[in-house]
């Protein structure tokens, strides 16, 4: 079956600026530790629009309150702050030319 050429698409990206080793460790062992780590530092472009998540205090004992007492990580996360900021992109970062004015032409 052929698409039309006018179909709409999304496109969704994800950038974890932590350490990927634990990440994919965590993921094994016990994934939750795993999905509150994507909180700390992570970013994620949906329809262009850019959204970034900065957790405040530290991985170390949060990641350790997930393990051994869930709630306390939740506490932790509401007392030191989740930071979520978000910007709206020019083109995309799946844009394939950079935006550029159309050449002027002289009558």
């Amino acid at each position: 079956m052929v698409q039309s050429s006018d179909a709409t698409s999304r496109r969704f990206k994800m950038q974890y600026r932590g350490s990927i080793f634990w990440l994919i460790f965590w993921l094994v062992i016990f994934f939750p530790i795993a999905f509150v780590l994507l909180l700390t530092d992570t970013s994620f472009e949906v329809s262009r629009t850019l959204y970034d998540l900065k957790y405040n205090g530290s991985r170390f004992w949060l990641g350790f309150w997930v393990l051994f007492f869930f709630p306390i990580a939740f506490l932790l996360l509401f007392f030191n702050g989740l930071t979520v900021t978000y910007s709206s992109l020019k083109g995309g970062a799946y844009a394939n030319k950079p935006e550029v004015d159309p050449p002027k032409r002289e009558v």
